[in-house]
């Protein structure tokens, strides 16, 4: 039987269509997230936590900053510059209290994006070492639950739809792999997300060849081999995602290849031609 336009998920022609959902009066009114200059709370679930770091002030991020440096442990080449990664991250160094804290201070590294749109490529060569970071991260026993616990998906999505952060997509479809690969409550939580328009508007490259300077950014041109790393990881997440989720989402999953005239079987086909004569 055919589903109606109002039943399938919405498909996203262009990164304008993308809008932060504003946050609920609850999530506003957090009492973790005071309204005075001293942040009070827990330091390290703060600080992967897009939705507390969206509500604090400058002063605030400081003292947070502050706190979170005051729990880490000392280590010989720690200059005490604030203007060093937090928790030295990306250093390789391992924090005393595994995956969870590594985790976290990967995630807020990369939520430092949300407002920071990356269009030169200094800027550029930052984030993908910062998402590469979290990437060998998630390899870790028990990183996957923590990047779920501490709201990856959502910083993920947040940074995905961001106006003017097309350069990002890419590490963040990459990093998403990483993230979902086997996981079943990472995948459902995902579709839950909405994530499905945006990862077939990815697959569709429906954002692809933009080279106008956008009113936020510029999107800096990929070479032929990023182009087909992009192909690579986001049919592995598509793949991993009809592995992963049953009933209801698998088929929600599955009508997206039906849709709009089955154009996305015929991207898929498209795919397989090139790769197959490679």
């Amino acid at each position: 039987m055919a589903t109606s336009a109002e039943d399938a998920d919405p498909v996203i022609e262009d990164e304008d269509e993308y809008e932060e959902q504003p946050y609920t009066e609850e999530e506003a009114n957090d009492p973790i997230v005071p309204q005075t200059e001293t942040f009070i709370g827990n330091p390290l679930e703060a600080i992967s936590d897009p939705t507390i770091l969206k509500t604090l002030s400058s002063s605030q991020l400081e003292d947070l900053l502050r706190q979170v440096r005051s729990q880490a442990p000392a280590a010989p080449e720690d200059d005490g510059d604030d203007d060093n990664l937090v928790l030295r991250l990306g250093s390789g160094e391992r924090l005393a209290g595994g995956p969870e804290e590594d985790i976290g201070s990967a995630l807020y590294e990369l939520a430092k994006y949300r407002g920071q749109i990356v269009d030169n490529e200094e800027d550029l060569e930052e984030a993908a070492e910062r998402f590469l970071r979290a990437n060998e991260l998630l390899l870790q026993e028990g990183a996957k639950q923590a990047f779920l616990q501490h709201k990856g998906l959502e910083l993920m999505m947040i940074l995905y739809k961001q106006k003017g952060q097309g350069n990002l997509r890419s590490f963040v479809v990459k990093t998403l792999d990483f993230a979902m690969s086997n996981s079943v409550p990472m995948c459902n939580r995902f579709i839950e997300l909405g994530g499905l328009p945006v990862l077939f508007s990815f697959f569709m490259k429906k954002d692809a060849g933009e080279k106008k300077r956008k009113k936020k950014g510029v999107v800096i041109k990929k070479s032929q081999d990023e182009v087909e790393e992009d192909d690579f990881y986001c049919l592995s997440l598509i793949t991993n995602i009809l592995i992963c989720v049953s009933g209801v989402n698998f088929d929600r999953s599955f009508y997206k290849f039906k849709e709009n005239s089955f154009e996305k079987l015929e991207r898929l086909v498209e795919l397989y031609k090139y790769y197959l004569q490679k």
